[in-house]
């Protein structure tokens, strides 16, 4: 039987090594490329959240409302935009910043509250739905998830506000004791709690 000798052991193991110390590298540098793009994004969003809630603060003038509800639609879609890029860095690219979603929760609080006073201040007609949820112990959670997705793809005037509550999020803390929430799953349906899964069928009847 041939031998191999043992420098061709040596190299052919310092090149796996090497080989695999260049994909972690690489990765990493794609993922620290990924959450800085996120990150700045978040930033910029935020900034355009901060601008729109001055106007609707300055300016309550029924007048203005077509500008309100075009902008909490502007910041609705580009907030769902960024937690679908989020939940892909978490699902797919196995990416986890729990300072990162403590910002996109932060964007998600604001955007929340500017389609709440777009509704009281223009009488529109939206449903807001807040959602909390844990990622431990928690077997509807997902179930929950799912339904809401559902409806919010199904109902254009249904939107639906995710939050981690066991994140550690001052601002989702704080919605929490607003509306009481003492479990998950939890969805606050235009101000109305509800500490429990809440099926497709309940729901679509409260949304009416």
């Amino acid at each position: 039987m041939r031998k191999m000798s043992v420098p061709i052991y040596i190299a052919a193991f310092v090149i796996s090594v090497l080989i695999f110390a260049v994909g972690v590298y690489v990765g990493n540098t794609m993922d620290a490329v990924v959450k800085d793009s996120i990150s700045s994004d978040l930033q910029s969003v935020y900034a355009k959240a901060q601008s729109s809630e001055l106007l609707i603060l300055l300016e309550d003038s029924p007048a203005f409302c077509p500008v309100y509800a075009e902008e909490a639609g502007r910041m609705d879609d580009e907030t769902n935009g960024l937690g679908t890029r989020i939940a892909y860095a978490e699902d797919v690219r196995g990416i986890s910043d729990p300072e990162l979603k403590k910002q996109y929760f932060m964007l998600e609080a604001q955007a929340y509250l500017i389609s709440k006073k777009v509704k009281e201040q223009c009488n529109d007609g939206s449903d807001l739905i807040l959602y909390f949820y844990s990622n431990q112990n928690c077997a509807s959670c997902a179930e929950q998830g799912h339904v809401l997705d559902t409806i919010r793809s199904s109902r254009n005037d249904t939107k639906v506000y995710s939050f981690d509550g066991d994140l550690g999020s001052s601002i989702v803390t704080a919605l929490k004791n607003q509306y009481g929430v003492t479990s998950y799953p939890a969805i606050v349906v235009n101000g109305q709690v509800y500490n429990r899964f809440v099926n497709g069928e309940e729901l679509a009847g409260i949304l009416g």
